[in-house]
């Protein structure tokens, strides 16, 4: 049984008042994902209702490959693991990941090259001292999966910097949420919603797909 599941959760007054309480928990939803949210969803009762919700919260508000996205949520996201198309996608990803650090980790200065046919594909992102670091991706079959060395770095940017937080998924299938929180703010989310976030550090992310 998963965690949570089937068990009524605290009950609030609508679902702008459930999305409030994730605020101590760190993470927000601005005021379009808000009216967004309200349309859609009923008030969560359940660890099944919290992950839709959150779900609706982590996704963005723009076509899925527009340069501009404006995520509902800065502090989660709704991510599909089969994203990369072509070239910018690896870069956008990166962009929309390294935005769950709430600040920690500067705004990233991302490139990317994906040759799907050739077999080729590298990220670029600029690192504090203002030079570029390039890493090799893999193209991983079927070859628009994309590359969990993204968040391996995130985590190591993180770690470098002497922060608490790191990113934790909730794999839903091909899809999954992610954060990125100290350790006591993850637990703040699962006491509230039911759900656990797997978080184990820059090695785990090798197996994620």
């Amino acid at each position: 049984m998963i965690f949570g599941f089937g068990r009524t959760r605290p009950r609030f007054a609508d679902v702008g008042a459930a999305l409030a309480a994730l605020v101590r928990c760190d993470v927000r939803v601005s005021a379009e994902g808000l009216a967004r949210c309200r349309a859609k969803l009923p008030n969560p009762a359940t660890a099944e209702d919290w992950e839709l919700l959150l779900c609706h919260a982590g996704g963005d508000n723009e076509p899925e490959y527009e340069d501009d996205l404006r995520p509902n949520s800065p502090d989660i996201a709704h991510l599909d693991g089969e994203c990369i198309y072509d070239r910018g996608d690896e870069a956008r990803l990166l962009r929309r990941v390294a935005v769950l650090a709430g600040g920690e980790l500067p705004p990233a200065e991302a490139r990317d090259f994906v040759d799907l046919e050739q077999g080729e594909a590298w990220l670029e992102w600029d690192g504090d001292s203002g030079r570029a670091e390039r890493r090799a991706l893999r193209i991983i079959e079927p070859s628009d999966f994309l590359d969990s060395a993204i968040f391996a770095w995130v985590d190591e940017r993180l770690a470098r910097q002497g922060s608490s937080r790191g990113l934790a998924d909730r794999v839903l299938g091909q899809d999954f949420l992610m954060v990125c929180l100290a350790p006591e703010q993850e637990a703040a989310l699962t006491e509230l919603t039911g759900l656990r976030f797997r978080r184990a550090g820059p090695r785990r992310w090798a197996d994620f797909f």
